[in-house]
């Protein structure tokens, strides 16, 4: 008699101990803060298309966009049809490497595996969010960071006239 209750007694211990386990960790999930996203937020959106116009023997690029980081942020950029199409590849389309803290945006594309290209095309399309409505349109950095590659490997710089934005 004296075991059975000795028994019964380590059993409600056992219970107990078990189904306080998992009622602390249920209300613990339950009551579990959630993370508070502090990071600005969108107001709207806007793209920028960048196109070449009547450009000849094109095999690579590479532009600069320049922005104010703290009224502007980049979304997305995708390849146009110019030089590339998605999915993007290392080996043709876009890449891009953005640097939202300091503000610049480097583009670039090439025709590796294919043959050069002239006319007028999309080369890019960014898509840009804004946080505040008194937002500067981005700007393409006229630096050593932007020119674009001939068939000879030629760097050239884009001639006015030739990169248009839209």
């Amino acid at each position: 008699m004296l075991s059975d209750r000795r028994i019964r007694t380590g059993l409600m211990l056992v219970a107990f101990l078990l189904s306080s386990s998992v009622s602390g960790y249920v209300l613990a999930t339950l009551m579990a803060t959630r993370p508070v996203d502090n990071s600005p937020q969108f107001k709207g959106t806007f793209t920028m298309t960048l196109n070449v116009h009547d450009v000849e023997d094109f095999c690579a690029w590479q532009i600069l966009i320049t922005y104010d980081p703290a009224k502007i942020g980049v979304i997305a950029a995708v390849s146009g049809e110019f030089v590339g199409a998605e999915p993007i590849d290392p080996y043709k389309g876009v890449f891009t490497k953005n640097a939202d803290i300091s503000g610049e945006l480097l583009l670039g594309g090439s025709i590796i595996t294919g043959t050069p290209k002239s006319g007028d095309g999309t080369l890019a399309i960014v898509t840009f969010g804004y946080y505040t409505e008194d937002y500067v349109l981005p700007e393409v950095a006229s630096t050593a960071k932007t020119y674009w590659i001939n068939s000879q490997q030629g760097k050239l710089e884009f001639a006015l006239g030739t990169l248009i934005f839209g």
